[in-house]
């Protein structure tokens, strides 16, 4: 397989699907690149992560064009992975494109067979007509989750067969009361308990989350690059200032942290 079979752009779906692919046959092939031969899908998982927390965040950060490319690196390496799979002879891509669009036919009645749809259908159709129902509704979700997008799969499934507050009011008393629990836990200092009720705060603030529609993962990823910012503006600034980072300088590090604060809330951010 020769670059100019993929070399040129093309200007339609199909085409930019079957450059991509035949690019990944190359990058695969004896010839090709050595670390993309070695690869296997167990390899792959930890790209496959990384590539969709970048998709997130682009989307998180409103940046359409750094969207597009990282859109572009999942779908590769979803590719990749997926044609490793057909090498090994275990399905085709086609086999799996084609398992997802007749599964999202036979999710979606309401639109393809005219049926009215009712609460609860995609559930229903998972674990009857799919076959998928397990002893507790918790083992639908996957046990390699991270732990954050685990409690939040939990939680919701957990309410969906009405174990649920009834009101926020609730859900945030819930929160405090293992803020407290955390605090008493803090002075018998036993680590192990402690962590147990760290625990228990943390998953009571992902409840909080879900109770008011917000992915706790999307808001943890927002914070994350909010005090990535406001951190490297507070180091910039002491550096430009020659004050060494030191506890002896806390109050112009809180200082510079107020700068970076008041610049994002200038920007709307």
């Amino acid at each position: 397989m020769m670059l100019e079979q993929v070399k040129d752009r093309a200007d339609d779906f199909s085409g930019a699907c079957n450059r991509l692919l035949s690019l990944i046959k190359m990058l695969r092939s004896p010839d090709g690149c050595p670390w993309d031969k070695v690869q296997t899908p167990l390899s792959m998982r930890p790209c496959l992560i990384e590539e969709l927390f970048e998709v997130v965040d682009a989307i998180s950060r409103s940046d359409a064009s750094n969207a597009r490319e990282e859109l572009g690196d999942m779908l590769f390496n979803t590719l990749l992975t997926a044609y490793m799979y057909e090498q090994n002879g275990d399905f085709s891509i086609a086999d799996s494109l084609n398992d997802v669009t007749d599964k999202l036919i036979r999710r979606h009645p309401h639109v393809f067979a005219g049926k009215e749809f009712k609460a609860g259908l995609w559930d229903s159709i998972k674990n009857e007509t799919e076959g998928r129902k397990k002893d507790s509704v918790l083992d639908t979700v996957p046990d390699g989750f991270p732990p954050l997008l685990k409690a939040y799969k939990y939680l919701k499934k957990a309410a969906k067969q009405h174990f649920d507050w009834t009101n926020v009011a609730d859900v945030r008393k819930k929160v405090v009361e293992e803020l407290e629990e955390v605090d008493e836990a803090a002075v018998s200092g036993d680590s192990v308990h402690l962590e147990e009720e760290i625990g228990d705060l943390l998953l009571s603030v992902v409840n909080l989350s879900r109770f008011y529609g917000i992915d706790p993962s999307s808001a943890l990823s927002r914070a994350n690059s909010k005090f990535y910012k406001r951190f490297t503006y507070v180091e910039k600034a002491m550096r430009e200032h020659s004050v060494p980072m030191s506890q002896e300088h806390l109050k112009d590090m809180e200082r510079f942290w107020q700068e970076a604060k008041d610049c994002d809330n200038k920007s709307g951010h």
